[in-house]
C-alpha cells in the first residue's frame, strides 16, 4: 500500500482569485462575493438573497491578504506575520495554514506550487556565504578558481 505523500505547504505560493474584489478601510479589509450562476439568481428572486456577500476580515486576515500577491511562499507570509503581530498569532503555521485552506475551500486563492529547482536554489543561498555561491558557478561552468584571464 502506498503512502500519500503530504503537501509541504511551505512552499506553495497563495495567488488571488481575480473574480473577488476588496475594500481596504483603515487596516480592515472587505471581500466582495458576487454569487452569479442560475442557482444564485434564482435563490435572490425567490429567496430574497443578496447578489453579494461581504466578508470583513479580522486584523490578521487583512494583513495576510494585502500580503497575497502570488509571488510571496506561505514561508514568507508567515514570516511577515510573525514580524508584524510576534506572539499574538501562535500557533503561527497551524493557524496560518488552516486559514490559507479556508481561503482556499471557499475560492478566494489558488495555489501555485514553486518549482523545485527554485525551491533547493533558494534554500541553499540562505545558509551560504556569497564566496562559496561564486565557487559553486565557477564549478558548475568549469571556470578555474582565481584566473585573471
Amino acid at each position: 500500500m502506498k503512502k500519500k505523500k503530504g503537501v509541504n505547504y511551505l512552499d506553495m505560493i497563495p495567488k488571488k482569485n481575480s473574480a473577488f474584489t476588496c475594500d481596504k478601510t483603515a487596516n480592515l479589509v472587505t471581500l466582495h462575493m458576487a454569487h452569479t450562476g442560475l442557482f444564485h439568481r434564482l435563490t435572490q428572486k425567490f429567496a430574497h438573497r443578496p447578489a453579494v456577500s461581504y466578508i470583513e476580515l479580522d486584523e490578521y486576515g487583512s494583513f495576510l491578504w494585502l500580503q497575497i500577491d502570488g509571488k510571496k511562499s506561505v514561508e514568507q507570509l508567515a514570516l511577515a506575520l510573525e514580524k508584524r503581530f510576534g506572539a499574538r498569532v501562535n500557533p503561527l503555521y497551524k493557524r496560518l495554514i488552516h486559514y490559507l485552506q479556508l481561503l482556499h475551500n471557499n475560492k478566494f486563492i489558488r495555489w501555485i506550487k514553486k518549482y523545485w529547482r527554485e525551491v533547493l536554489f533558494m534554500r541553499i543561498l540562505e545558509n551560504i556565504e556569497p564566496k562559496a555561491v561564486f565557487a559553486f558557478f565557477e564549478d558548475l561552468c568549469n571556470i578555474p578558481h582565481g584566473s585573471g584571464n
